[in-house]
């Protein structure tokens, strides 16, 4: 990839999205424009200053940038030349849902290792598609950088006054402990979890039992079996759906991990008119780094 002075001029496709990368040659500086469509950018490496409206947003490795439609924006280097992998979404897309109300997250969305490595992540995927160009690859962008623009839309909103300060270990263990209540169908593999924060599997573990008090095998499980439990007093639906739900392939792994937390099965629960167990113990990360 050839160090570039000028930015990569960007036309979406007639399906809405384009992913594209660009890294800066040193002293680049933008003159500043806007687009009809949004941009999510991650920065991979070096540090800049993203311009939106007039308002400065510093940003570096592993931040997640947003330009909403037709803000005028612009971008200068500053220590380091940055390497960019930038997000294009038509505004037509956006307007599927109009309550992503991305003008609120302007500029770097306060750091999360979680949202960051789920961005970092759909990139390689829609950079995957986008060069493979297989059948169904454009649909497949599509519903990936919905994905994500949803997930930044999703994100803590700004502190009111001051830059966000990069999130610690203990911080980024309880985002993604209090993520797993909406991912818990999810596959629970410990060492991915580890990988995408950035931490050993050793300092994950003591971690999340600090954050859970349990290990994230066992929170995952009562997340999920709490959850089958609203669906069973709340719902008609049959027991091998709310199993496949929940996450389980296996209804009979589900019928022990429910027993396991309740004293009875699925059926047995529904019956009993039993209110919904609250199976998590929850608490603020207390040791040390």
């Amino acid at each position: 990839m050839n160090a570039r002075r000028a930015p990569v001029a960007v036309v979406l496709p007639a399906h809405g999205v384009y992913v594209w990368e660009t890294q800066h040659d040193h002293g680049f500086v933008m003159e500043p424009e806007s687009h009809p469509f949004a941009e999510l950018f991650y920065a991979l490496d070096g540090r800049g200053t993203f311009v939106l409206a007039g308002r400065g947003h510093a940003c570096g490795p592993g931040d997640v940038v947003v330009v909403p439609p037709g803000v005028v924006h612009q971008i200068a280097d500053r220590d380091a030349p940055l390497t960019l992998y930038g997000i294009g979404v038509s505004a037509e897309l956006l307007a599927c849902d109009p309550e992503l109300q991305l003008d609120e997250r302007a500029g770097v969305v306060p750091g999360s290792r979680v949202l960051a490595a789920r961005v970092r992540a759909g990139l390689r995927q829609m950079f995957h598609e986008q060069t493979d160009a297989r059948p169904g690859g454009r649909a497949k962008m599509v519903g990936l950088a919905l994905q994500l623009v949803a997930l930044v839309a999703r994100s803590a909103p700004r502190p009111a006054a001051g830059a966000p300060r990069p999130e610690t270990g203990r911080e980024a263990v309880e985002r993604f402990r209090a993520d797993l209540d909406r991912r818990f169908y999810e596959p629970p593999r410990l060492d991915r979890a580890a990988a995408e924060l950035g931490l050993s599997r050793r300092s994950f573990t003591r971690l999340f039992r600090a954050a859970a008090g349990c290990p994230f095998a066992e929170y995952v499980e009562r997340v999920r079996v709490e959850y089958a439990c609203r669906l069973l007093r709340d719902t008609a639906r049959g027991i091998t759906s709310i199993a496949f739900e929940c996450g389980y392939e296996d209804l009979s792994a589900f019928y022990r991990a429910f027993k396991r937390h309740t004293g009875q099965s699925p059926g047995r629960w529904r019956g009993s008119g039993a209110a919904v167990p609250r199976l998590r113990e929850v608490g603020p990360i207390r040791q040390p780094d």
